[in-house]
């Protein structure tokens, strides 16, 4: 029996990289910093608006940032994590890409188990500020 494992499983050098580590594939760069960076020039400026009030906690993952927007009368976006967030969206960098270019809809995301959404999910209509920031974020 032993000898039979031992013919299927073939055992690799470790000490000597593999041909697949060394043709490394190109990095995407993360996304969340110039998407919420230029959301929050949009909302400054007043170029975006939304009838959404309330605050939204982003969790992006791979890599990991939080990102707290308010949305209401006086509209702000920062980098840190919400001290009461109304609604918390979890969302990988290379979807939260894809959503802002347009890519992907909300409800596609959310169906996939791709878009977390913990909270009061009305603030949900919030997320169509993002879409259209492609440029920045492409």
């Amino acid at each position: 029996v032993r000898a039979a494992l031992d013919a299927a499983v073939s055992v690799r050098d470790t000490s000597q990289p593999s041909p697949e580590k060394t043709s490394a594939a190109p990095t995407r760069q993360a996304v969340a910093s110039t998407v919420f960076g230029a959301l929050s020039e949009g909302l400054a400026a007043g170029e975006l608006t939304s009838e959404v009030r309330g605050v939204i906690q982003f969790n992006v993952r791979n890599p990991a940032a939080t990102w707290a927007v308010s949305l209401g009368d006086r509209p702000a976006v920062k980098q840190a994590s919400a001290a009461a967030a109304d609604m918390v969206i979890g969302i990988d960098d290379a979807d939260l890409q894809k959503l802002v270019a347009g890519e992907v809809q909300v409800r596609d995301l959310y169906q996939r188990g791709s878009l977390r959404v913990d909270g009061d999910i009305r603030l949900i209509g919030a997320l169509d500020l993002m879409v259209g920031l492609e440029a920045v974020a492409a």
